[in-house]
Protein backbone atom coordinates (compact mmCIF):
# COMPACT_ATOMS: atom_id res chain seq x y z
CA UNK A 1 0.00 0.00 0.00
CA UNK A 2 2.97 2.27 -0.28
CA UNK A 3 2.53 3.25 -3.92
CA UNK A 4 0.30 6.02 -5.13
CA UNK A 5 -2.45 3.97 -6.79
CA UNK A 6 -3.05 1.86 -3.68
CA UNK A 7 -3.14 4.91 -1.43
CA UNK A 8 -5.60 6.56 -3.75
CA UNK A 9 -7.83 3.49 -3.75
CA UNK A 10 -7.51 3.22 0.01
CA UNK A 11 -8.72 6.79 0.36
CA UNK A 12 -11.60 6.16 -2.04
CA UNK A 13 -12.55 3.06 -0.09
CA UNK A 14 -12.62 4.97 3.19
CA UNK A 15 -14.69 7.79 1.70
CA UNK A 16 -17.11 5.28 0.20
CA UNK A 17 -17.61 3.68 3.61
CA UNK A 18 -18.21 7.12 5.15
CA UNK A 19 -20.69 7.97 2.41
CA UNK A 20 -22.76 4.85 3.13
CA UNK A 21 -22.73 5.63 6.84
CA UNK A 22 -23.88 9.25 6.43
CA UNK A 23 -26.56 8.36 3.89
CA UNK A 24 -28.04 5.89 6.36
CA UNK A 25 -28.12 8.12 9.44
CA UNK A 26 -24.84 7.39 11.24
CA UNK A 27 -23.42 9.73 13.86
CA UNK A 28 -20.49 11.98 12.95
CA UNK A 29 -18.08 10.28 15.37
CA UNK A 30 -18.88 6.87 13.87
CA UNK A 31 -18.14 8.13 10.35
CA UNK A 32 -14.83 9.61 11.52
CA UNK A 33 -13.89 6.44 13.37
CA UNK A 34 -14.64 4.16 10.40
CA UNK A 35 -12.69 6.33 7.96
CA UNK A 36 -9.71 6.50 10.29
CA UNK A 37 -9.73 2.73 10.83
CA UNK A 38 -9.70 2.03 7.10
CA UNK A 39 -7.00 4.59 6.27
CA UNK A 40 -4.78 3.80 9.23
CA UNK A 41 -4.77 0.11 8.30
CA UNK A 42 -1.79 0.95 6.05
CA UNK A 43 1.53 1.48 7.81
CA UNK A 44 2.66 5.08 7.97
CA UNK A 45 -0.67 6.49 6.84
CA UNK A 46 -2.43 9.18 8.87
CA UNK A 47 -5.99 10.30 8.06
CA UNK A 48 -7.88 13.47 8.98
CA UNK A 49 -11.60 13.05 8.21
CA UNK A 50 -14.08 15.90 8.51
CA UNK A 51 -17.63 14.65 7.89
CA UNK A 52 -20.74 16.81 8.03
CA UNK A 53 -24.29 15.76 7.13
CA UNK A 54 -23.95 17.15 3.59
CA UNK A 55 -20.40 16.10 2.73
CA UNK A 56 -17.16 14.35 3.65
CA UNK A 57 -13.68 15.86 3.52
CA UNK A 58 -10.74 13.52 4.05
CA UNK A 59 -7.01 14.25 3.96
CA UNK A 60 -4.67 11.26 3.92
CA UNK A 61 -0.99 11.80 4.71
CA UNK A 62 1.84 9.43 3.86
CA UNK A 63 5.42 10.61 4.41
CA UNK A 64 5.62 13.90 2.43
CA UNK A 65 2.61 13.19 0.24
CA UNK A 66 -0.95 14.30 0.87
CA UNK A 67 -4.07 12.85 -0.76
CA UNK A 68 -7.41 14.60 -0.44
CA UNK A 69 -10.95 13.57 -1.29
CA UNK A 70 -14.23 15.49 -1.10
CA UNK A 71 -17.62 13.93 -1.65
CA UNK A 72 -21.12 15.41 -1.52
CA UNK A 73 -23.93 13.69 0.38
CA UNK A 74 -27.21 14.37 -1.42
CA UNK A 75 -29.56 11.87 0.18
CA UNK A 76 -30.07 10.79 3.76
CA UNK A 77 -32.22 8.19 5.42
CA UNK A 78 -32.24 5.69 8.26
CA UNK A 79 -30.86 2.17 7.83
CA UNK A 80 -29.30 0.85 11.03
CA UNK A 81 -28.50 -2.49 9.41
CA UNK A 82 -26.24 -0.82 6.83
CA UNK A 83 -24.53 1.20 9.58
CA UNK A 84 -23.85 -1.95 11.57
CA UNK A 85 -22.42 -3.77 8.55
CA UNK A 86 -20.09 -0.90 7.58
CA UNK A 87 -19.02 -0.59 11.21
CA UNK A 88 -18.07 -4.28 11.29
CA UNK A 89 -16.38 -3.98 7.90
CA UNK A 90 -14.09 -1.15 9.05
CA UNK A 91 -12.88 -3.22 11.99
CA UNK A 92 -12.25 -6.30 9.86
CA UNK A 93 -10.39 -4.22 7.29
CA UNK A 94 -8.21 -2.62 9.94
CA UNK A 95 -7.19 -6.07 11.17
CA UNK A 96 -5.85 -6.87 7.69
CA UNK A 97 -8.37 -9.56 6.87
CA UNK A 98 -9.49 -7.92 3.62
CA UNK A 99 -7.88 -6.46 0.51
CA UNK A 100 -8.94 -3.16 -1.03
CA UNK A 101 -10.69 -4.93 -3.90
CA UNK A 102 -12.58 -7.14 -1.46
CA UNK A 103 -13.44 -4.03 0.52
CA UNK A 104 -15.01 -2.33 -2.49
CA UNK A 105 -16.99 -5.48 -3.27
CA UNK A 106 -18.34 -5.72 0.29
CA UNK A 107 -19.25 -2.03 0.44
CA UNK A 108 -21.01 -2.22 -2.91
CA UNK A 109 -23.06 -5.14 -1.63
CA UNK A 110 -23.98 -3.18 1.49
CA UNK A 111 -24.81 -0.06 -0.54
CA UNK A 112 -27.01 -1.99 -2.98
CA UNK A 113 -28.64 -4.23 -0.40
CA UNK A 114 -32.39 -3.95 -0.35
CA UNK A 115 -34.17 -2.39 2.57
CA UNK A 116 -37.27 -3.86 4.08
CA UNK A 117 -40.02 -4.41 1.46
CA UNK A 118 -42.42 -1.44 1.16
CA UNK A 119 -45.32 -3.43 2.56
CA UNK A 120 -43.32 -4.22 5.72
CA UNK A 121 -42.39 -0.55 6.15
CA UNK A 122 -45.99 0.51 5.64
CA UNK A 123 -47.32 -2.09 8.07
CA UNK A 124 -44.68 -1.21 10.67
CA UNK A 125 -45.39 2.50 10.28
CA UNK A 126 -49.09 1.82 10.71
CA UNK A 127 -48.44 0.01 13.99
CA UNK A 128 -46.24 2.89 15.19
CA UNK A 129 -48.97 5.43 14.49
CA UNK A 130 -51.70 3.25 15.99
CA UNK A 131 -49.87 2.52 19.22
CA UNK A 132 -48.84 6.16 19.64
CA UNK A 133 -52.49 7.16 19.42
CA UNK A 134 -53.14 4.55 22.13
CA UNK A 135 -50.34 5.97 24.25
CA UNK A 136 -51.81 9.48 24.05
CA UNK A 137 -55.21 8.25 25.26
CA UNK A 138 -56.95 7.02 22.13
CA UNK A 139 -59.12 3.96 21.77
CA UNK A 140 -59.69 1.31 19.14
CA UNK A 141 -61.17 3.81 16.68
CA UNK A 142 -58.14 6.11 16.92
CA UNK A 143 -55.80 3.11 16.64
CA UNK A 144 -57.49 1.87 13.47
CA UNK A 145 -57.60 5.34 11.90
CA UNK A 146 -53.95 6.04 12.71
CA UNK A 147 -52.88 2.63 11.40
CA UNK A 148 -54.56 3.14 8.03
CA UNK A 149 -53.40 6.76 7.69
CA UNK A 150 -49.77 5.91 8.56
CA UNK A 151 -49.90 2.98 6.17
CA UNK A 152 -50.86 5.30 3.32
CA UNK A 153 -48.60 8.20 4.30
CA UNK A 154 -45.48 6.01 4.33
CA UNK A 155 -46.37 4.82 0.85
CA UNK A 156 -46.53 8.47 -0.28
CA UNK A 157 -43.30 9.32 1.55
CA UNK A 158 -41.39 6.48 -0.13
CA UNK A 159 -42.87 7.41 -3.52
CA UNK A 160 -41.60 10.99 -3.29
CA UNK A 161 -38.22 9.76 -2.02
CA UNK A 162 -37.71 7.87 -5.28
CA UNK A 163 -37.51 11.23 -7.04
CA UNK A 164 -35.21 12.81 -4.42
CA UNK A 165 -37.88 15.28 -3.36
CA UNK A 166 -36.54 17.76 -0.75
CA UNK A 167 -37.34 16.53 2.74
CA UNK A 168 -39.19 19.77 3.57
CA UNK A 169 -41.63 19.33 0.66
CA UNK A 170 -42.02 15.62 1.32
CA UNK A 171 -42.81 16.26 4.97
CA UNK A 172 -45.36 18.96 4.17
CA UNK A 173 -47.17 16.73 1.69
CA UNK A 174 -47.28 13.74 4.01
CA UNK A 175 -48.37 15.72 7.07
CA UNK A 176 -51.06 17.44 4.99
CA UNK A 177 -52.34 14.05 3.82
CA UNK A 178 -52.32 12.80 7.40
CA UNK A 179 -54.32 15.82 8.59
CA UNK A 180 -56.81 15.59 5.73
CA UNK A 181 -57.48 11.88 6.26
CA UNK A 182 -57.74 12.41 10.02
CA UNK A 183 -60.37 15.08 9.51
CA UNK A 184 -62.23 12.80 7.10
CA UNK A 185 -62.25 10.05 9.73
CA UNK A 186 -63.73 12.45 12.27
CA UNK A 187 -66.24 13.68 9.70
CA UNK A 188 -67.37 10.09 9.11
CA UNK A 189 -67.49 9.20 12.79
CA UNK A 190 -67.75 11.92 15.44
CA UNK A 191 -66.41 9.54 18.09
CA UNK A 192 -62.95 9.64 16.51
CA UNK A 193 -60.65 12.26 18.07
CA UNK A 194 -58.96 14.14 15.25
CA UNK A 195 -56.17 15.43 17.50
CA UNK A 196 -55.23 11.95 18.75
CA UNK A 197 -55.26 10.53 15.24
CA UNK A 198 -53.07 13.34 13.90
CA UNK A 199 -50.61 13.16 16.79
CA UNK A 200 -50.28 9.40 16.47
CA UNK A 201 -50.03 9.44 12.67
CA UNK A 202 -47.30 12.09 12.39
CA UNK A 203 -44.96 10.23 14.77
CA UNK A 204 -43.22 8.27 11.97
CA UNK A 205 -42.33 11.65 10.42
CA UNK A 206 -40.73 13.03 13.59
CA UNK A 207 -36.92 13.10 13.14
CA UNK A 208 -36.04 11.27 16.34
CA UNK A 209 -32.73 9.84 15.11
CA UNK A 210 -31.65 13.24 13.76
CA UNK A 211 -32.41 14.87 17.13
CA UNK A 212 -30.38 12.21 18.96
CA UNK A 213 -27.45 12.54 16.57
CA UNK A 214 -27.53 16.33 16.78
CA UNK A 215 -27.30 16.27 20.58
CA UNK A 216 -24.62 13.59 20.42
CA UNK A 217 -22.53 15.64 17.97
CA UNK A 218 -22.79 18.85 19.98
CA UNK A 219 -21.88 17.10 23.22
CA UNK A 220 -18.82 15.55 21.59
CA UNK A 221 -17.73 18.94 20.23
CA UNK A 222 -18.74 18.50 16.57
CA UNK A 223 -20.54 21.83 16.50
CA UNK A 224 -20.71 22.21 12.71
CA UNK A 225 -22.27 18.77 12.21
CA UNK A 226 -24.50 19.21 15.26
CA UNK A 227 -25.77 22.59 14.09
CA UNK A 228 -26.44 21.20 10.61
CA UNK A 229 -28.44 18.33 12.06
CA UNK A 230 -30.42 20.69 14.30
CA UNK A 231 -31.24 22.75 11.20
CA UNK A 232 -32.51 19.60 9.53
CA UNK A 233 -34.63 18.79 12.57
CA UNK A 234 -36.13 22.29 12.65
CA UNK A 235 -36.90 22.19 8.92
CA UNK A 236 -38.59 18.80 9.26
CA UNK A 237 -40.57 19.90 12.31
CA UNK A 238 -41.62 23.09 10.48
CA UNK A 239 -42.77 20.99 7.53
CA UNK A 240 -44.89 18.82 9.80
CA UNK A 241 -46.43 21.84 11.53
CA UNK A 242 -47.10 23.66 8.25
CA UNK A 243 -48.71 20.62 6.60
CA UNK A 244 -51.03 20.05 9.56
CA UNK A 245 -51.85 23.74 9.95
CA UNK A 246 -52.75 24.44 6.34
CA UNK A 247 -55.21 21.53 6.12
CA UNK A 248 -56.93 22.30 9.42
CA UNK A 249 -57.10 26.00 8.60
CA UNK A 250 -58.56 25.41 5.14
CA UNK A 251 -61.08 22.92 6.47
CA UNK A 252 -62.10 25.31 9.26
CA UNK A 253 -62.50 28.22 6.81
CA UNK A 254 -64.51 26.21 4.31
CA UNK A 255 -66.70 24.07 6.56
CA UNK A 256 -66.41 25.92 9.87
CA UNK A 257 -65.93 24.38 13.28
CA UNK A 258 -63.08 24.21 15.73
CA UNK A 259 -60.77 21.20 16.11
Amino acid sequence: MENKPNLTRLLNLAVYAGKILLENGAETYRVEDSIERICNSANGVYAEPFPIPTGIFVSLKYEDEVYTSIIRIKKRGINLDAISKVNDFSRNFMEGNLSIDEGFRILEEIDKSKKYPPIIRMFGGGLIGGFFSFMFGGGSLEFTASFVICFLSIFVYDYFNKYNTPIFINTIVCSAIISFLSVICTFINNNVSVSLVIVGSIMPLVPGVAITNAVRDIISGDYVAGTARISEVLITASGIAFGVFIVLQLWSNIFGGVF
